[in-house]
């Protein structure tokens, strides 16, 4: 099956059935960023997206778009470059969704390529806010990676705003 998710994301985009076409879309553009093809995946995945909005609103509408822009930001950053509009747009809905329907690890996801996309901008208030809701994300849970990554975020973000002792710490 998974050698024939494009055949079947253009099989099913020819049918009424958005929910398996906007499925076997993000599968095939996930395999072909697996694969280093980023343009045949952000194609992949955009025709998801548009697909997406034929599907009756709902979570399981939400779901669906979610994990597109989430497969959808990588694939931009590395063809576009991490400080595209396009980045940025992919990665903020995806926070959008997250926060309204309460998707904790991706909106950890989703929180990290927006920190990215700032960072490399140099807009350093947003990304150390970001940074700080990545931490605080992290730290109910104790998850050891997680709070590796958020403590690498707010440290990061410290030194290049030139606070160099709190960056230390």
């Amino acid at each position: 099956l998974e050698a024939h998710y494009a055949e079947l994301a253009r099989h099913y985009s020819r049918t009424d059935n958005a929910a398996k076409a906007v499925e076997y879309l993000r599968l095939a553009g996930t395999q072909a960023a697996a694969r280093g093809a980023h343009e045949e995946a952000i194609a992949q995945l955009s025709r998801g997206l548009e697909l997406v909005q034929e599907l009756p609103e709902g979570a399981e509408r939400e779901h669906h778009e979610l994990l597109l822009q989430l497969a959808l930001g990588p694939a931009l950053s590395i063809t576009k470059g991490y400080t595209a509009s396009e980045v940025e747009k992919a990665y903020g809905r995806a926070a959008e969704i997250c926060t309204r329907v309460g998707e904790g690890p991706q909106l950890w996801q989703a929180l990290y390529g927006l920190w990215l996309f700032y960072i490399v901008r140099a807009d350093l208030q947003r990304a150390r806010g970001l940074a700080e809701q990545l931490l605080q994300s992290a730290r109910p849970s104790g998850d050891a990676w997680g709070l590796f990554i958020g403590h690498f975020t707010v440290g990061i973000t410290l030194y290049y705003q030139g606070e160099l002792s709190a960056a230390r710490e």
